[in-house]
């Protein structure tokens, strides 16, 4: 979350009672599994507490919903525990842990979506998932296949993984989720490569004492080579790190590389390319301490790839600098590495060169050698469980460990024959192109690098089917699943949608769930013709000659006044300012910010009134002055004055007081104007008097569009896809109904889970709001930043003491960002309001009509979404900052 966000508080976000009993389910749950452990077997009390401990986890991750750290732990025991665990008790009985956590992440999103009856869209690619899980459970069915047990174990190897696609594409759709998942890659190959590190000095016989799973993989046993090598009369150990097997953190490193290098490319992150620069020399560590050739390979095509990406999108400067930077950090860990250990390279003298090519093709030769024969023996399948992991589990078949599985082809083949090969190969070769199209059409740069550090592995795996199963096991198969659904993700709707050319609207997003597309509406170009040729084709249309680059017409210029041109404060000069900027986009028109001593050399003058921006508690004789002596002038510029604020409601004696000098300044400033406006029809009513008509030019909004930031704002806030964000502003306590607040956010309670953000600088929660949901405060931000929360909201409560109103800018951002609304009237609310249907307008006194309301809308994303189109619709048709501008210059009798 942003440094800038300091006053935000979330409170609590359970009830007093619900953290004890979900600590209780918790507990019996690890309890039950602890005594059933010790109950039906004879492994020690650690293990037994091991598994107790991993279901209470596995229940705790069934009910949350916060995906992100659900799978974050998912991914940090696959690098850091499941190995060890494995082979620190040794046999398959520890991996029941690992199944726990997934089934129980993706149990709870199932009965998540099954009870809510969410709509989702489903990523690109699903046929060829399903095609391949229905290829692997007629696998079942192979006669040559060993006990129906074997078999429906051998599953796993297959299929344990492909939810992580599906999570995958639902899940990483912010930038910070992907900075958030390199970091722990990053992390803990590191760790890995730390401990395969000490494992290697260790070696074979102090690392065999580790546990009993150590012994047999590195001793051998009648069916498993040993893990050991020779160099002259040394024996020395191929480290396994944290994982089950050999090589494990060279594998993470094939992974962590591209991430090391997109944190190092990432030019505008200081902090990340530190902690990437840190991280790289892990990733080296790893790579080479991993003593496996085809990883250290795999890095290098991994990094390669990565480079190639950035090349491909424009990226060059910053590919060769990466590149420096990772040489220099490569050289420095390797030459620390060489320098403890002697022989820790001695494995790779038959890659290096030329040799990296040459040997690989000759070591694989003869598992190649088997394709035809396999292809023509096993078509269907040797047997399910023949290979892989799945083949050390009791009931395997004739064929187990005895047919050559040293590529990914032949592993494929003799798993699932040639429609499963067929299948996984298309699955793949199709995310690496998806992966391609993703990076390519992002805009941000920062994203493009973010997402290489993606496709780069995918690419990198793929090159490893040649060298050995990459998808039987942990880390390739979880991560093939997983990062080809953040590809199918941004490859689709997470790319922002491109801005139109001049002869066609830009393409919407394809929503990537119901609620996401009903709560967003698609970002549209405000105005798809660039200023420079707008200019060109309005010379065209006013010159008699030929149209040329330059207009022909005299540009007209537009005095902007305003007290924070003059004087120390002004509530309305954001308004200004981006008024001042719609204006010169105007082709004809420029504007000037000035005072209005220097106005008088314009073509028009407009004065933005507000009593109390003027002159204290509204007070403002020398306002007055000045617009004297411009109309004294000889040759001076029409002038306008937009009335913001007539003069304060009188509510007691101080006000009544105040309203009186305020509304004869008021006559006053009218009969020194050319002409009066006003931002609302309540503000025109009012100020209207014994005049005429006051025509009304609404404002804009003061804040960047920032739409496109909605999912990672509401990563920052911790609000899930499928909980309600309310919304409500205030700049201080004045004018606001609290009643309204709390009785809808307590109705909205009532169907979904239910947060509130309160924005403003002197904004307060309700203190007599129960604070059985997250309840936000926002200080003094930064537009930007107030933007960024604002697009995360799913309904904004504009609960208004004087009802709804053109003039309030809050109100207009609101519009900006799609969010319906939900606001007060008191009979004078202006009818281009009431008209909207993202606008639904209660009256002030009606607090349970105010709270049913906001109900209706939590309960059915489908209303919101169409409610959030209309309200889209509605700014930009009268709101826009381009339709002000247009419709100012009108008012004021200058041609737009």
């Amino acid at each position: 979350m942003s440094a800038s966000f300091v006053d935000l508080r979330r409170r609590p976000a359970v009830s007093a009672g619900q953290p004890f009993r979900a600590l209780v389910v918790f507990a019996g749950a690890a309890a039950a599994a602890f005594m059933v452990t010790r109950a039906v077997g004879d492994e020690p009390l650690g293990f037994a507490i091991v598994i107790g401990t991993g279901v209470a986890i596995g229940t705790a991750l069934f009910f949350s919903e916060r995906y992100t750290v659900s799978l974050g732990f998912l991914a940090a025991y696959l690098g850091l525990a499941d190995g060890f665990l494995k082979l620190r008790y040794g046999g398959n009985a520890i991996t029941v842990v690992r199944d726990v956590l997934v089934l129980a992440i993706v149990a709870g999103a199932i009965v998540r979506l099954a009870v809510r009856k969410t709509a989702v869209t489903l990523p690109p690619a699903t046929g060829l998932v399903v095609a391949w899980v229905v290829v692997v459970l007629l696998q079942l069915f192979n006669p040559a296949n060993g006990t129906l047990m074997h078999s429906v174990q051998a599953l796993r190897q297959q299929i344990e993984w492909v939810p992580l696609f599906f999570l995958g594409f639902a899940v990483m759709r912010t930038k910070g989720r992907l900075r958030g998942f390199f970091v722990l890659l990053l992390v803990v190959t590191t760790i890995n490569g730390i401990v395969a590190l000490v494992q290697y000095r260790a070696g074979p016989d102090a690392v065999a004492a580790w546990g009993p799973g150590y012994a047999d993989k590195i001793y051998g046993t009648v069916d498993l080579a040993g893990r050991t090598f020779y160099q002259g009369d040394n024996k020395h150990l191929r480290p396994f790190g944290l994982g089950s097997d050999t090589g494990f953190g060279g594998n993470l490193a094939v992974l962590a590389a591209p991430a090391a290098w997109a944190f190092i490319a990432l030019t505008r992150r200081r902090a990340a390319q530190f902690l990437g620069a840190i991280l790289a020399a892990g990733v080296v560590l790893a790579a080479v301490t991993s003593q496996t050739r085809l990883a250290v390979i795999g890095t290098v095509v991994a990094f390669a790839s990565s480079f190639a990406f950035a090349m491909a999108t424009r990226r060059a400067v910053v590919a060769i600098v990466s590149l420096l930077v990772l040489g220099g950090i490569a050289y420095g860990a390797i030459a620390y590495i060489g320098h403890s250990s002697d022989q820790v390279f001695s494995r790779y003298s038959t890659i290096l060169g030329r040799k990296a090519v040459t040997t690989p093709v000759s070591y694989k030769r003869g598992s190649f050698a088997q394709l035809p024969s396999l292809l023509e023996k096993h078509p269907f399948g040797a047997g399910f469980g023949s290979a892989g992991p799945g083949s050390s589990t009791p009931g395997a078949p004739a064929t187990a460990k005895v047919l050559d599985a040293e590529n990914e082809f032949n592993f494929l083949l003799i798993e699932t024959g040639v429609l499963g090969l067929v299948t996984l190969l298309a699955f793949h070769v199709g995310a690496v192109l998806r992966s391609v199209a993703a990076v390519r059409r992002q805009r941000d740069p920062e994203t493009r690098l973010l997402l290489a550090g993606i496709a780069a592995p995918l690419v990198a795996m793929l090159v490893m089917w040649f060298g050995g199963p990459v998808t039987g096991a942990p880390p390739g198969s979880p991560f093939l699943w997983f990062g080809a659904g953040v590809i199918a993700y941004w490859a689709t709707a997470g790319a922002p949608p491109r801005r139109a050319g001049p002869a066609r609207k830009a393409a919407a997003a394809e929503p990537v769930t119901a609620t996401v597309a009903a709560a967003v509406a698609v970002p549209r170009p405000l105005d798809p013709v660039p200023a420079r040729e707008r200019s060109i084709a309005s010379a065209a249309r006013w010159s008699r000659t030929e149209p040329v680059a330059t207009p022909q017409r005299p540009v007209r210029e537009i005095a902007l006044v305003s007290a924070g041109a003059a004087g120390p404060f002004d509530a309305i000069d954001g308004y200004t300012r981006q008024l001042a900027r719609a204006l010169d986009e105007l082709p004809g028109f420029r504007s000037r910010i000035c005072p209005l001593a220097e106005a008088a050399s314009a073509d028009a003058v407009l004065l933005q009134y507000n009593p109390f921006s003027w002159g204290r508690r509204g007070f403002a004789p020398e306002l007055l002055g000045s617009m004297r002596r411009l109309r004294s002038q000889r040759r001076r510029p029409p002038l306008a004055t937009m009335i913001h604020e007539p003069f304060v409601a009188p509510q007691d004696a101080r006000t009544t007081v105040m309203a009186g000098w305020q509304r004869a300044q008021l006559a006053a400033v009218k009969a020194l104007s050319d002409r009066v406006l006003a931002p609302s029809a309540d503000a025109a009513r009012r100020a209207r008097g014994l005049g005429g008509p006051i025509p009304v030019v609404p404002v804009g909004s003061n804040l960047p569009d920032l739409r496109e930031r909605r999912l990672e704002a509401r990563d920052d806030l911790g609000v899930d896809d499928d909980d309600l964000l309310l919304i409500t502003f205030e700049r201080s306590r004045a004018g606001r109904v609290h009643a309204h607040v709390i009785a809808a956010v307590e109705a909205a309670r009532e169907v979904t889970r239910t947060h509130l953000l309160v924005l403003g600088a002197e904004a307060e929660v309700p203190p007599e709001l129960e604070p059985s949901g997250g309840v936000w405060v926002a200080g003094p931000v930064p537009d930007e930043e107030l933007a960024h929360y604002l697009s995360a909201g799913d309904v904004f409560l504009a609960d208004y003491a004087d009802g709804l109103s053109t003039r309030r800018t809050s109100l207009v951002a609101a519009l900006q960002h799609a969010l319906p609304i939900v606001g007060t009237t008191v009979g004078r609310t202006d009818p281009e309001l009431l008209d909207s249907d993202g606008i639904v307008a209660v009256e002030a006194r009606d607090v349970a009509g105010f709270a049913a309301a906001v109900r209706s809308l939590a309960a059915s994303p489908a209303v919101r979404g169409r409610r959030s189109a209309a309200a889209r619709r509605l700014f930009e048709e009268r709101f826009d900052w381009p339709v002000v501008a247009r419709r100012l210059v009108r008012v004021i009798g200058l041609e737009a």
